[in-house]
């Protein structure tokens, strides 16, 4: 009996096994190990707080809440906003101003408008 000759038996038996090992050992190379730490993409620097914007502005007196008016408002272009808060000194008709503020999730409702007004919480404001 030839040994280069045999196709089944002995032969192809071996092929299998060294095929079989060969496959082995190229999917556990290929794996990824999924336990290392250090392996994993490290996350960047966390971004910036956004750089917080200044308006010029205008606040006026929309007349007193208690008599259906809108107490403070501002105006920033053309839109209205209702200050959650605005310190005694600013409180002046007319007076330009530059301000720089917060959207709040609420709207304000003033008067016998049936659209409200967004408001806003104000971060810093000085006079223009």
């Amino acid at each position: 009996m030839q040994r280069g000759n045999v196709i089944g038996g002995h032969a192809l038996n071996l092929t299998m096994r060294y095929g079989l090992i060969l496959f082995l050992l190229l999917s556990l190379a290929c794996s990824k190990d999924r336990s290392c730490e250090s392996c994993e993409e490290r996350p960047g620097p966390p971004d910036p707080a956004p750089a917080i914007q200044q308006f010029n502005a205008v606040i006026f007196d929309a007349g007193a809440q208690a008599a259906d008016g809108c107490g403070w408002m501002i105006k920033i272009d053309t839109k209205f906003y209702h200050p959650q808060s605005l310190e005694p000194a600013f409180q002046e008709n007319n007076l330009p101003v530059v301000l720089s503020f917060e959207p709040l999730k609420d709207s304000f409702y003033c008067g016998f408008a049936p659209i409200g007004r967004p408001s806003i919480k104000i971060l810093s404001i000085r006079r223009q």
